[in-house]
């Protein structure tokens, strides 16, 4: 199936593993959060789906596949731009969803160019 990563596991991140297990697509759904209660949160919540979508949950974006289809973004705004340069590096990721806007200045914007 396609490679689908999940970064923060919040309640918005839970919101698209929510989606996502009710897909009938292949996928094979990858969700991360450093904080282990939001991966203790995940865990309950995805026990409530009878899916047929494997997921796998980890602590880091650095233990995901080489090859996504699809990274979305779902982490609070101090952690979002680090967090997409650990998941754009060394790593084949042909569509990334940011869920809020990627900085809160122009001149942190322009750092990443």
């Amino acid at each position: 199936g396609k490679n689908v990563g999940v970064i923060g596991l919040g309640r918005l991140g839970r919101r698209y593993l929510e989606g996502l297990l009710r897909s009938t697509g292949e996928l094979c759904i990858w969700g991360v959060d450093s904080n282990e209660d939001s991966l203790k949160q995940a865990r309950h919540h995805i026990s409530h789906f009878n899916s047929r979508v494997p997921i796998t949950l980890l602590n880091s974006v650095t233990d995901l596949p080489s090859n996504l289809e699809v990274g979305i973004s779902a982490t609070t705004a101090d952690a979002r731009v680090s967090t997409l340069r650990q998941l754009l590096e060394g790593r084949n990721v042909r569509y990334v969803i940011l869920e809020k806007v990627l900085t809160q200045s122009l001149s942190e914007s322009a750092q990443l160019m």
